[in-house]
């Protein structure tokens, strides 16, 4: 029994349709081409860009948009043809965008946007993503922009090296990451509307079986081996070029080498192995480097060797036997007495001891009291005088920090991640046996069980091999009229022939992605942007206060006797009130006459 086809609600008798020939490609245009005989300059019976929907016996067949109207005439005939396009037609046609981090100068922050720079393969948070996700993405993208297409199953988790491209549409979008994948078939299921996508590996895909039938005038079959695409190894090698900038012109870079390989033993010399080297975007890091110099405190504090390198007057060589009398240490905050002090350099925030803690610093002060003599020669005349109970106070940067070069990252941009297990799956791939050809079936009408999405086996042949090939269907086309299904079987379309490199074809044209780390914070890497420049500079400050003087000496001599004027306030025996020795006038009485005369004396007392 022949089925009944309506297009757009009416049967194709009602609406004169002469023929339907509907042709489905694995990671291509689906179209449906519906001829009808009469005067080629007629109007049209579907408008450009409508949408058709196909019924089979009531169920849904196809359904796609007008995208050609071919008008033919001739001495015999007259003909307009509608091409009817799935919704793959729609992926070759618009852009695939992505959302990136970007500065909202009226808001002041950032923001998510869309940019047609894309990083396929690359999550917005910088997580990675395999096949199946990225196809997700696309699909989803490409539904929120109007294409009339709904996800299905999708099973490729197939992990592949960050590509980075501009200006690429959805459907390319989607054939870079199947590069990768390339015993993946891509179909759409026109039972459901919209159109549901559906990706799967060939292992997970149904099987139809074909029976070979010697001398049927039904059935050609036309087919081949493909072991000239098996390889004996895989090899990928990972470069990735690494950027350390140390700031001052300073800087390292360097090369790792990551090898995936399968089988485990191969090493890349063997005879028709797949060796690839993929670039992968290496890590830049940008440092800031500060180093200080320090010098311990000594553990005695009246130390006075350390003083005198503080004070440097207390080298002096008129001061004789001095002697610290009293310590008192301020500490960073009023606590923190750190046991070095910053002599050079500059300590920053996030400088940090080998052993990982924070760096203590801080502004300390040192009070000390110090006593000594004080010799001076005035006029031939040694003079000695006593100083007792000066203050000193000795300011400067304490920290818990020691001589070195403190260095941080201040700018950083992660590697590309390496993928896992890629030899392997590229190698499984390719080494189940493809068979390619073409089979051509005659039926009342055509089944539609053949399609991408399914893969062939041929029965009841001499070649046993035959009935278990699962060979990938590329493309399909059923000619209503004539009952005919044309199906292409073989490997993916960047598996030539020829050529074994052309496995990983994919990898000539991939840029590796240098804008990762822009996608995900919105800020680019920049080794040269401003770093923290505060921070505690060293500070040597001693100050002295007034001493108190509390013993003069003066010294001369005829060369056999000393001569010494000493006065001292202790010499003062009186204990019972205050006294100032001071110059005093005097009247004496000398031969009988009052004389005056000056002397040291203190006020007159009971």
């Amino acid at each position: 029994m022949v089925s009944t086809y309506k297009v757009n609600g009416q049967t194709t008798v009602a609406r004169g349709i002469s023929n339907i020939i509907r042709t489905r490609v694995n990671q291509g245009v689906d179209t449906v081409l519906l001829t009808v005989p009469g005067a080629f300059d007629g109007n049209e019976l579907f408008a450009f860009n409508s949408t058709v929907t196909i019924l089979k016996d009531n169920a849904a067949w196809f359904e796609g948009k007008v995208t050609s109207t071919p008008r033919d005439a001739g001495p015999d005939a007259e003909t307009v043809a509608y091409e009817i396009s799935g919704p793959w037609h729609d992926l070759e046609r618009l852009t695939f965008q992505q959302l990136w981090k970007l500065w909202d100068t009226d808001a002041g922050a950032f923001a998510s946007d869309y940019k047609t720079r894309v990083i396929l393969g690359h999550a917005l948070n910088g997580d990675r993503l395999n096949a199946a996700q990225v196809i997700t993405n696309v699909v989803t993208y490409a539904a929120s922009c109007g294409v009339n297409i709904a996800l299905g199953t999708i099973t490729a988790p197939f992990e592949f090296p960050w590509d980075e491209a501009l200006d690429i549409t959805c459907a390319e979008a989607i054939r870079k990451v199947l590069r990768w994948v390339p015993d993946a078939v891509t179909w759409f299921d026109y039972t459901q509307s919209p159109p549901t996508l559906n990706v799967k590996r060939r292992s997970a895909l149904t099987a139809v079986s074909v029976p070979c039938t010697a001398n049927d005038p039904n059935t050609q079959i036309g087919i081949r081996p493909r072991r000239d695409l098996q390889v004996p190894a895989v090899v990928l090698r990972y470069e990735q070029h690494h950027h350390v900038d140390e700031g001052d012109g300073a800087g390292l870079d360097y090369e790792t080498l990551t090898i995936d390989k399968y089988p485990e033993n191969a090493t890349g010399a063997e005879i028709g192995a797949v060796v690839s080297t993929i670039q992968l975007a290496g890590s830049k890091i940008a440092m800031q480097r500060q180093a200080i110099e320090t010098e311990a405190l000594p553990e005695d504090l009246t130390d006075t060797t350390w003083w005198k390198t503080k004070v440097p007057w207390l080298n002096d060589a008129q001061i004789v036997n001095l002697a610290i009398t009293q310590v008192n240490r301020a500490g960073v905050d009023g606590q923190y007495e750190y046991d070095n002090e910053l002599t050079k350099g500059t300590i920053h925030s996030w400088m940090v001891a080998e052993n990982g803690e924070s760096n203590g610093v801080g502004y300390d002060a040192i009070d000390i009291l110090v006593s000594y003599e004080l010799k001076r020669t005035d006029g031939g005349n040694e003079r000695i005088e006593l100083v007792e109970h000066q203050p000193i106070v000795y300011r400067f940067v304490a920290t818990s920090l020691e001589t070195g070069t403190y260095s941080r990252v201040t700018d950083s941009e992660s590697a590309e991640p390496i993928p896992s297990g890629a030899a392997a799956a590229l190698y499984n791939a390719v080494n189940t046996l493809h068979y390619d050809g073409t089979i051509t079936l005659v039926h009342a009408e055509p089944p539609g069980t053949l399609y991408p999405g399914r893969v062939l086996n041929i029965t009841g042949s001499g070649q046993a091999a035959w009935a278990s090939m699962r060979t990938i269907i590329q493309r399909v086309t059923e000619d209503l009229a004539s009952g005919r299904t044309t199906v292409n079987i073989g490997p993916p379309r960047h598996l030539g022939p020829d050529d074994l490199v052309e496995l990983l074809r994919a990898n000539r044209s991939r840029h590796p992605s240098v804008y990762h780390n822009a996608r995900e914070t919105g800020e680019s890497y920049d080794p040269s942007s401003t770093v923290e420049s505060d921070g505690f500079a060293p500070r040597a400050d001693a100050q002295a206060g007034e001493p108190e003087r509390t013993d003069l000496r003066i010294y001369d001599s005829d060369g056999a006797h000393e001569k010494a004027i000493r006065l001292k306030a202790g010499d003062i025996s009186d204990n019972s009130q205050s006294h100032t020795i001071q110059a005093r006038e005097i009247q004496v009485c000398e031969d009988g006459v009052v004389k005056k005369m000056q002397i040291l004396a203190s006020e007159t007392y009971t």
